[in-house]
C-alpha cells in the first residue's frame, strides 16, 4: 500500500484540511448536529418523565384532614357528642367535606365512642386546632344511620 503523498506547501499550511473544521475537531459536521438531536431528545423526555412524575406527586399529596384531637362535650341540642378536631390542607370544598364525613361515619365505631353523635370541627391551623377555638366550619354526623 502506497501512503498519500504530502507536499511541503501541505505541511506548511496550518489550515485545516478536507473534511475538518476548527468547530468540529476533526468529527464531520453531520455527526456533531446528531449528537444535538440526541441530547434534545434525552432532554425532552427527561422533561416528560418529571412532569409525570410530578403530577402524580401532585394527585397523591398528603391527605386534606389531619385529626388533632377528639373530646367529649355536651351539647345542649344532641347531649354527649364526641367531638373530633381536624386540620384542613388545602382547599375544601363541600364535595371534600361531605366525602369526609362519609369517611368519618365509616371509620368511627359508636359502640366504642359511647354516643352516636360524632362534631367534626375543621381548622385552618394547628394552633386553633389545638386551643378549640370557635370555628363556622364544623358539622354533626350521625352514626346511627343504617
Amino acid at each position: 500500500m502506497r501512503s498519500k503523498d504530502i507536499s511541503c506547501d501541505e505541511l506548511q499550511n496550518p489550515e485545516p484540511q478536507k473534511g475538518e473544521t476548527e468547530e468540529t475537531d476533526g468529527e464531520p459536521p453531520k455527526k456533531k448536529n446528531s449528537r444535538i438531536v440526541k441530547t434534545a431528545i434525552l432532554v425532552g423526555i427527561l422533561v416528560i418523565v418529571g412532569g409525570l412524575l410530578l403530577g402524580y406527586m401532585i394527585k397523591h399529596r398528603e391527605p386534606t384532614y389531619q385529626q388533632i384531637g377528639t373530646r367529649y362535650i355536651d351539647d345542649p341540642d344532641w347531649g354527649n357528642v364526641s367531638e373530633i378536631s381536624y386540620v384542613v390542607k388545602g382547599e375544601v370544598t363541600a364535595e371534600r367535606l361531605n366525602e369526609h364525613l362519609r369517611e368519618v361515619r365509616e371509620t368511627v365505631d359508636r359502640e366504642e365512642l359511647g354516643t352516636n353523635v360524632v362534631k367534626t370541627v375543621y381548622y385552618r391551623n394547628k394552633e386553633d386546632t389545638l386551643a378549640w377555638k370557635d370555628t363556622d366550619m364544623g358539622g354533626y354526623t350521625f352514626l346511627n344511620v343504617e
